[in-house]
């Protein structure tokens, strides 16, 4: 009440505090920088520090408090797992593993049973990527059952395997493609596939890329006000999409959340006059809209708040037929985090699919399908051991997988000689590249009997993995093999 006469309270919750406690915490502030990009995607309502200077606390929302924990537990302690000097995880002292796991956490994971195939295919290698094709299926399969989706579109730069693509082609599904390589990828594996089966998403390509997408037919999106302001007329009289920005992104890292004004990406919502001026100079027809926010995202609001706005913003154009909801749909990055919702994100969907019941709703899946589908495979090189420090080397790092170099990427990694074993090393997980950042997972949890010749699983890699590998080194990267 006596605030009410000075400005307009809000209550918000519920909320929960986090704190970090420590000794001195003052001098802890040259390195927060780290800490306080965990926030960067959450809601942070208060930051305080105690005047005994013993600990720095945050409000935030309850929903990302675990969330938050679990990041700031990695940053501080190096990981999730049991040490032997702060004694039980978080995730021990909260959960019952024998109610909320398998007693083996990976028993269900379709690696597990294949154990011995793979490990058959590594007699003569070095590294490998092995694919699953059931898995690929089931997930596919899973967003199939979206109610309000017409239409999905797999976003190869993922993964672009032949046989990936052709389980997918025969699946029923579309493609998203970033560049005309990929197109001419599709085209030359697909002789038959229909033009508008394929969606031209580019950024910042040269102009020619845009003209031979025209001209074999693609579905266009333009995500830049310069190519209709400087080339206006190569799209007179054509049929497009326009990619815009909502405004914020979201995703594990600042490099996978493409929007936000300091993202390249999308048509900033400030400039949809500027849109309808030369669309109507043109007689350009607008009859898709598209939006992205970043990858890795397990909360199924996002894709509603997406489709909302781009709902509404429909409303501006008059020959919207299509809205794409853009892709970022996450998996777990390690067995104690939930997996998305999909019946929650269906149900979300749907509504709104019924609000606005003109549209067809579009999704462009690309990790989601494909990264559990994949794991990397290492023989162990070397181990060595700095003081209090272990080293494990494999015989294939950041050439292989720069996910974990690039992104600060999490990927579970098992020993597969040692699936049962009981008692396990702290280690880190290091390639044989000549960069300090060639580290595949620090402080992990390997079997303690690991040695020379075993061969390392590294979980989740089907996706922004051989895609993105080098020859960096002139070191080969992993070779594929899909079972």
């Amino acid at each position: 009440i006596c605030l009410s006469k000075f400005c307009s309270p809000k209550k918000i919750g519920p909320c929960a505090m986090i704190s970090l406690v420590g000794k001195k915490i003052k001098s802890f502030f040259p390195e927060l920088g780290s800490i306080l990009k965990t926030f960067k995607e959450k809601k942070c309502f208060l930051m305080t520090q105690a005047s005994s200077d013993l600990n720095f606390s945050f409000l935030v929302t309850e929903e990302d408090a675990d969330k938050i924990v679990e990041e700031l537990h990695t940053i501080c302690f190096g990981g999730i797992s049991k040490d032997s000097l702060l004694g039980d995880s978080w995730q021990d002292l909260y959960h019952k593993p024998e109610e909320d796991f398998p007693k083996n956490f990976y028993s269900s994971y379709w690696w597990y049973k294949k154990s011995r195939d793979l490990s058959f295919l590594m007699k003569e290698k070095d590294c490998l990527y092995v694919y699953d094709k059931e898995t690929v299926k089931q997930r596919f399969s899973s967003l199939k059952k979206l109610r309000a989706v017409s239409r999905i579109n797999y976003a190869i730069k993922a993964n672009h395997n032949d046989e990936i693509l052709s389980l997918l082609y025969e699946e029923g599904s579309s493609f998203d493609c970033v560049s005309m390589d990929e197109v001419l990828c599709l085209k030359k594996l697909f002789p038959e596939i229909t033009p508008p089966r394929i969606v031209f998403t580019p950024n910042f390509a040269p102009l020619r890329e845009y003209k031979e997408a025209l001209e074999f037919g693609c579905i266009v999106t333009l995500d830049n006000l310069y190519l209709l302001e400087k080339h206006g007329s190569v799209f007179a009289g054509k049929e497009i999409f326009l990619r815009f920005d909502p405004g914020s992104g979201r995703g594990h890292h600042q490099y996978v959340q493409t929007a936000g004004k300091k993202s390249k990406f999308g048509i900033s919502l400030a400039s949809l006059g500027d849109v309808h001026k030369l669309v109507k100079k043109y007689d350009i027809r607008v009859v898709g809209l598209h939006a992205h926010t970043g990858s890795g995202i397990l909360d199924p609001e996002n894709w509603k708040e997406t489709a909302v706005l781009l709902a509404k913003l429909a409303k501006e154009f008059e020959e919207i037929r299509f809205i794409n909801l853009g892709g970022g749909f996450g998996v777990p990055d390690n067995s104690f985090q939930k997996p998305l919702d999909i019946k929650k994100l269906d149900d979300l969907l749907y509504q709104v699919s019924l609000d606005y019941p003109f549209f067809q709703f579009w999704i462009e899946p690309g990790r989601f399908l494909v990264a559990e589908a994949g794991v990397l495979l290492l023989k162990v090189t070397q181990l060595k051991k700095k003081e209090d420090k272990n080293f494990v080397g494999v015989a294939s790092g950041m050439n292989s997988l720069i996910r974990p170099s690039l992104y600060g990427a999490y990927h579970e990694i098992v020993n597969l000689d040692w699936l049962e074993s009981s008692e396990f090393l702290r280690v880190d997980v290091v390639g044989p590249i000549c960069e300090s950042g060639d580290v595949l997972g620090y402080d992990r949890s390997l079997a303690k009997e690991t040695s020379e010749g075993d061969i390392l699983l590294v979980s989740n890699a089907g996706a922004y993995g051989r895609v993105m590998a080098s020859y960096y080194n002139q070191r080969e990267p992993a070779q594929e093999f899909v079972l």
